[in-house]
């Protein structure tokens, strides 16, 4: 395994030497300076469009965060409502043991099969 710089110059790792790293084409690069009115000021107007929209976007995705309009409008009573729900189950289920009876029980013992010893009195003496 070796590393090699790839075409966009980001390092990665190859096992094999079948990658095509021929350079891709360039854009051409323009120099707005010596443009006429018409794409100039085309130019500037989208330049100065997008860069704004960008940063209100980012202000209205902060200020939407920070107000917490971003969540949904009965978020918190749902979650209200799982939690009950969680601990009335958790509450179910430690009190099974007393409302159903356990195996040993549901046995029908009576008192004639119970063997008992009871001290005689010449050993209390």
């Amino acid at each position: 395994m070796t590393i090699v710089p790839s075409c966009d110059g980001i390092l990665e790792e190859y096992s094999d030497d079948e990658v095509d790293c021929t350079p891709t084409e360039k854009k051409a690069v323009v120099d707005y300076a010596a443009l006429s009115w018409g794409p100039w000021t085309w130019y500037k107007l989208w330049s100065a469009g997008s860069t704004t929209f960008n940063y209100l976007d980012a202000a209205g995705e902060f200020l939407a965060a920070f107000l917490g309009i971003t969540t949904p409008k009965y978020y918190f009573e749902l979650e209200e409502y799982k939690k009950n729900t969680l601990a009335s189950e958790v509450e179910n289920a430690q009190n099974k043991g007393w409302s159903e009876p356990s195996y040993e029980s549901k046995q029908d013992i009576s008192f004639k099969n119970v063997q008992t010893t009871q001290p005689s009195m010449p050993d209390i003496v």
